[in-house]
């Protein structure tokens, strides 16, 4: 009887604390989604490659997100686009930064062709993006003087560390005469995924057709 009662005091006891004990934390994205995982200038849109029916990274096929993982990852930030407009792959898992799981993802549809960053809190929920490559761009800007042409932008990633290199080109309609602004930006971010900007270096040259 004392063994009995003994048992199942300690049955009890350790039915409680496995009550107390939080469930394993789920892996919000696996490795086995993304084709890389580090961020350098040979991930960009140029060298991700079409083959018939499927993208591809260094010979690497991308996982395309589907209609419900861009309802959660993407459609917060573009709310005016319905998933069905652009369409969405994996590229690159960062190492984590504090709480936050740096992502990278192609996000593409008509006039809109880019690479995110996007930052994923420990619940799985994403919280902010920034655009290492591309931007919502339709196309040149016209004006009775000038064209300005969608910027070029490249970006590397080290920590919360980004550095974007961005060139702006416009051209005077009169004379074909071209400015060109080459410039360098840090972006770091917070535990809060606050991206702050902050422009480190500018030149800016003329050339003629």
């Amino acid at each position: 009887m004392k063994l009995f009662i003994g048992l199942l005091i300690f049955s009890v006891v350790l039915l409680s604390v496995s009550w107390k004990t939080p469930p394993p934390s789920k892996e919000c994205f696996p490795d086995k989604l993304f084709a890389t995982f580090h961020l350098n200038e040979a991930i960009s849109l140029d060298v991700i490659k079409y083959d018939r029916s499927n993208y591809y990274f260094m010979e690497k096929r991308l996982v395309e997100l589907d209609s419900q993982q861009k309802e959660k990852l993407i459609k917060p930030f573009l709310k005016t686009l319905p998933v069905y407009s652009y369409q969405a792959h994996f590229i690159s898992k960062l190492s984590p930064v504090d709480n936050l799981q740096p992502i990278i993802l192609r996000v593409v549809g008509t006039d809109y062709h880019t690479l995110w960053l996007l930052l994923i809190n420990k619940n799985c929920t994403p919280i902010s993006f920034f655009y290492l490559e591309g931007e919502n761009c339709e196309g040149p800007m016209e004006t009775d003087s000038t064209v300005t042409f969608c910027p070029v932008r490249r970006s590397i990633c080290k920590g919360n560390t980004i550095v974007t290199y961005e060139t702006r080109t416009s051209e005077a309609v009169s004379d074909k005469k071209s400015m060109v602004d080459s410039l360098v930006f840090t972006t770091t971010f917070n535990k809060r995924g606050e991206f702050v900007t902050k422009r480190k270096d500018s030149t800016r040259y003329y050339r003629q057709k």
